[in-house]
């Protein structure tokens, strides 16, 4: 999504600090580490934390693990557009 009214300047010093080695290498594949993080804030165990790039991914997923059988699946017209991709 756009932001009219680009990063905060605490963004903006959070992503200069990070101009580093770091940035040529891939993430780590499984954000191990924002998922302890994310689990130590709410209290939960880190196995029960999922992420994703954004909700396109996280549908995808949700729809593939849970969506796998032989029957259509009805959704109204009105909704997110992907649900018909997912559905495919």
């Amino acid at each position: 999504n756009e932001n009219p009214y680009g990063p905060s300047p605490k963004a903006l010093a959070a992503m200069q600090a990070e101009l580093n080695d770091n940035l040529r290498r891939y993430p780590d594949p499984n954000s191990d580490l924002l998922k302890q993080a994310v689990a130590k804030y709410y209290g939960i165990d880190a196995g029960k934390v999922f992420l994703g790039n954004g909700s396109d991914e996280v549908l995808a997923h949700i729809f593939h693990g849970l969506f796998q059988h032989d029957l259509p699946l009805l959704f109204p017209d009105i909704s997110y557009s992907f649900y018909p991709v997912y559905c495919g």
